[in-house]
């Protein structure tokens, strides 16, 4: 199976609105593909160079048809024949030595959780300190954003003088594609479901992320947004249930692209919504418009981003920023994804008032509420400095938000975005690392990287010390691995030389150390068996943490005679005593830190034997000794004769079981000599000896 194909069995991101109709669930053969998808539909993206009518054969080789381009991506949207699965087809695809990948159309769904309706004010506007950013500013209408959504109800009364106007098309001629960018009355924006020049919402979603972005202020009536001036462009991708494709995304996001490159000045898209599995098509067309920030929701399960991914908001881009959702009270929203290196700041998402379709207000929470506070501040940077690019603007998102401790250890920031502290920065400084390996292999290469900014500048140097004295330079040059130059993010690449390290990050704007340390454990599992009577050595084993290791028993006991060198972790000594002993055995690495594990050791006793098979002749009138060997049993033993005689003149000892005197007779002597241990159990051996 192709690595491509395996990042698709991602799970659905969960959300309270339901797909609606033709999407599917398909089985792969590593299991059940829950991403939802569009039946009978694939994304495919071609190598360079690849001609049209080298894709037209292709399409006919796997027997599919042209849906949709999108131009300058290398990409197209396939309808594929009936029969196959989309599994089937994406495999069929990726084996075509004409494509680079094909993967299935999913659906994403707005990010919308239910209505808190206790608040009864624009509490995150305040929360953000945006009354006080209007002493600066409140906005420009030569600003933009696009609101890739449910589309905008444009005819609201909070909304409608703030929208976005495509004047080839208002002044134009009705029914004509008057500025030739392939859309028919695109007078307000894109409908992508439809392909249409319409994005009227039918949802209510898109229209209320809006209003948070740019709902007309000081007007007398309704609400206000974060700009009370600026221009909301509207890209209609997910339909009336509040559900849509990544086909029809990209779409939206070439269409701001190309707006943009006609004079739109566009800022930020506004990205409230999220699901599906991982899309590189996606990932690509969000790449492509790396001069317009992306600002998405970080999701609404309550999970940690870091190790449950959440896409788009989970993708390595230096353009994007992942919001996640705080409350009135400068807490995490319960609903709301974190992630200390994924999801960097957060804005007010709980009970949040906003306008709605048919001239209506509505309150909603969710991550999707958070997203329009960054992206109208967004704005709101660009039209107090028109200077400032993506990259100034999203420094300044990032540095100026005040900490909050909800936030601390759960986002890149630890910060609440604050619009005042952004308009007006003089020395607001940020530092956090982004990327370490969370585990270490010898050998293989990683990423090391950093955001290091002041306000809207970069802060450098960056330089990262390792445990072994060794030192880094980070670089925001652009140059692999660093992403872009100029936006705040150091990187570089190290190959690591040893298993457990410190990474020690230091720059003007600030440092930090973290130890890349494997856990510690003990690696133990089971102790071989011991036998009363016989000496028994075993080491201990554990890994990671830091050496040297101390070892102790912490509960229970080691078998009488048997004792742990601390040092070494070793086991040894004699056992006395048989049974099962079950204990507990502690490492403590050097820093203190401790792991524990229960063994159990077996100790047994051996059947009693006398290992003595014959005697050595003996000599008349010279003396003689040998002594009876015996194992098993629990010592000590005592010796016998049982029947028979020695030889006269000899005797055997009881204790030590020797044989020893002068013989005063010649002759052989036949005798079974007997053997008992303190358990009085006994052997016996019938032995002779002769004497010359």
């Amino acid at each position: 199976m192709s690595e491509k194909w395996a990042r698709f069995v991602v799970v659905l991101l969960l959300v309270l609105l339901v797909v609606g109709k033709g999407s599917a669930e398909a089985d792969t053969e590593n299991g059940p593909m829950r991403a939802k998808f569009r039946e009978g539909a694939l994304i495919v993206k071609y190598k360079e160079g690849v001609t049209e009518e080298t894709r037209r054969h292709s399409r006919e080789r796997h027997g599919s048809v042209h849906k949709r381009e999108f131009s300058g991506l290398r990409m197209e949207r396939v309808g594929i024949g009936q029969g196959r699965t989309v599994a089937e087809a994406v495999k069929e695809y990726e084996m075509d030595d004409d494509v680079e990948y094909a993967e299935p159309d999913y659906v994403v769904r707005a990010l919308v959780v239910p209505n808190d309706p206790r608040f009864s004010s624009l509490w995150g506007l305040s929360a953000i300190a945006a009354p006080a950013a209007w002493d600066t500013t409140t906005g420009s209408s030569n600003v933009v954003v696009a609101v890739v959504d449910t589309g905008i109800d444009y005819n609201h009364q909070d909304i409608r003088a703030n929208m976005w106007v495509n004047l080839a098309e208002l002044n134009g001629t009705p029914g004509k594609d008057n500025d030739g960018n392939g859309v028919v009355g695109d007078i307000y924006g894109y409908n992508a479901v439809k392909n249409n020049g319409n994005p009227l919402d039918d949802n209510a979603h898109g229209t209320h992320v809006s209003g948070t972005i740019g709902a007309v202020g000081n007007n007398g009536i309704g609400v206000t947004g974060v700009n009370w001036n600026t221009k909301l462009m509207a890209c209609k991708f997910l339909d009336a249930s509040g559900s849509g494709y990544i086909s029809d995304a990209i779409e939206c996001f070439q269409y701001v692209k190309g707006m943009k490159a006609r004079g739109a000045n566009i800022v930020a898209t506004n990205n409230s919504w999220g699901g599906g599995a991982y899309s590189q098509a996606l990932y690509d067309a969000i790449n492509a418009q790396r001069d317009i920030l992306f600002i998405v929701a970080a999701g609404n399960a309550g999970t940690n981003n870091d190790t449950t991914v959440a896409y788009p908001a989970d993708y390595d881009l230096p353009n994007l920023i992942a919001v996640a959702a705080t409350t009135s009270a400068d807490g995490l929203a319960g609903f709301s994804n974190y992630g200390r290196r994924t999801v960097h700041v957060g804005a007010p998402g709980n009970s949040i008032l906003s306008t709605v379709r048919n001239n209506g207000y509505g309150y909603m929470s969710g991550t999707s509420m958070a997203t329009p506070h960054v992206a109208g501040l967004a704005a709101l940077l660009k039209a107090n400095n028109s200077g400032l690019d993506w990259r100034g603007i999203r420094s300044l998102i990032l540095s100026t938000g005040d900490q909050i401790s909800a936030l601390n250890g759960k986002s890149v920031t630890g910060r609440r975005i604050n619009a005042f502290h952004a308009v007006t920065c003089q020395d607001s400084r940020l530092f956090s690392v982004l990327k370490y390996p969370a585990r270490i292999t010898v050998g293989v290469p990683a990423t090391l990287s950093a955001v290091s900014v002041n306000c809207a500048t970069p802060a450098g140097p960056v330089t990262v010390s390792l445990s072994g004295g060794e030192v880094f330079l980070l670089h925001d040059d652009g140059v692999a691995p660093d992403q872009a130059a100029g936006d705040g993010i150091f990187a570089t690449a190290y190959t690591p030389t040893r298993s457990s390290e410190v990474f020690s990050f230091s720059s003007p704007a600030g440092s930090e150390t973290i130890g890349n340390i494997a856990p510690l454990a003990v690696t133990t599992s089971s102790l071989p068996a011991a036998t009363v009577g016989s000496f028994y050595s075993r080491t201990l084993t554990a890994s990671g943490g830091v050496v040297p290791y101390t070892w102790n028993i912490s509960s229970g006991a080691l078998p009488a005679g048997l004792s742990l060198n601390s040092a070494s972790g070793t086991i040894s000594g004699t056992p006395t005593a048989s049974g099962n002993f079950s204990f507990t055995v502690r490492v403590t690495d050097n820093r203190g830190v401790s792991a524990v594990k229960t063994l159990s050791l077996t100790v047994s006793i051996a059947t009693l034997t006398i290992n003595t098979t014959s005697l050595p002749r003996a000599t008349h009138g010279v003396y003689y000794s040998v002594t009876m060997a015996a194992n098993g049993g629990v010592r000590p033993y005592t010796w016998s004769i049982s029947s028979g005689r020695l030889p006269a003149g000899l005797a055997l000892n009881s204790s030590s079981g020797v044989i020893s005197g002068t013989p005063t007779t010649s002759g052989r002597s036949s005798f079974t000599v007997r053997v008992t241990d303190t358990r009085r159990k006994t052997a016996s051996r019938n032995l002779s000896i002769t004497v010359n």
